[in-house]
């Protein structure tokens, strides 16, 4: 056999080695990233004394949407209970107690 075609035959085979090396290693690497993914979309049942167990995306929504929803309770106003009416309040209290001190230092009315 000529030695032109052995090594041309070994580079060959060479190429196609390392093309399904890398291959292979960028598959692995996709398949890891989608199991990681898939892991934290639905959620990780975890391992007694090894991991904690972890919320899936859908019910870590829905405690989001929770959340949200006593925010949305304190900054809108409700009758005297919410954080937005202490503040109103307040306000208020505070206006008067303005005009109460400019009236006795003899200060014209502020606007």
């Amino acid at each position: 056999m000529n030695p032109a075609w052995v090594t041309a035959l070994i580079a060959l085979v060479t190429l196609l080695g390392a093309l399904a090396a890398w291959g292979l290693r960028w598959s692995w690497r996709l398949a890891t990233r989608i199991a990681r993914f898939l892991d934290d979309f639905f959620g990780d049942p975890g391992v007694p004394d090894v991991r904690p167990a972890r919320p899936g995306v859908m019910q870590r929504l829905a405690q989001l949407e929770s959340g949200m929803q006593d925010v949305h309770d304190q900054v809108h106003m409700n009758n005297g209970h919410s954080m937005r009416d202490t503040v109103m309040r307040t306000e208020h209290m505070v206006a008067q107690l303005q005009t109460t001190v400019d009236g006795l230092a003899g200060k014209p009315k502020r606007s």
